[in-house]
């Protein structure tokens, strides 16, 4: 059994990767989430600062603690099934937590 699959090679084994400005695979990077280098990688692709993105996960490990690290805005969306009331240490806290992806754009006003 193989490794499971990046977001990013999920995206073009769908041929979703063209709706979006820049795909970055951890493989191509030589790191994986919560490493910093992963997050620094597609902040240089998009010429942006970190405080001018948004990074959207799921996984507190991985996703929030990469993405506060790197010194992006954090957003942990909460899939159905997950708990929102686990007790998360300071560097796994994101900075906004949702339920569904429209509330980004209350966050984006």
């Amino acid at each position: 059994m193989g490794d499971p699959l990046s977001n990013g090679e999920k995206l073009i084994r769908l041929r979703l990767h063209h709706l979006f400005h820049t795909v970055v695979i951890s493989e191509d990077v030589g790191a994986e989430k919560p490493d910093t280098k992963i997050f620094h990688a597609a902040l240089k692709q998009l010429n942006v600062k970190p405080e001018q993105a948004i990074y959207v996960g799921d996984r507190p490990e991985t996703d929030v603690l990469g993405a506060n690290k790197a010194g992006l805005i954090s957003v942990r969306i909460i899939k159905r099934k997950q708990e929102n009331n686990q007790l998360l240490r300071g560097d796994l806290q994101p900075k906004y937590t949702i339920r569904k992806f429209q509330e980004l754009l209350k966050i984006l006003n």
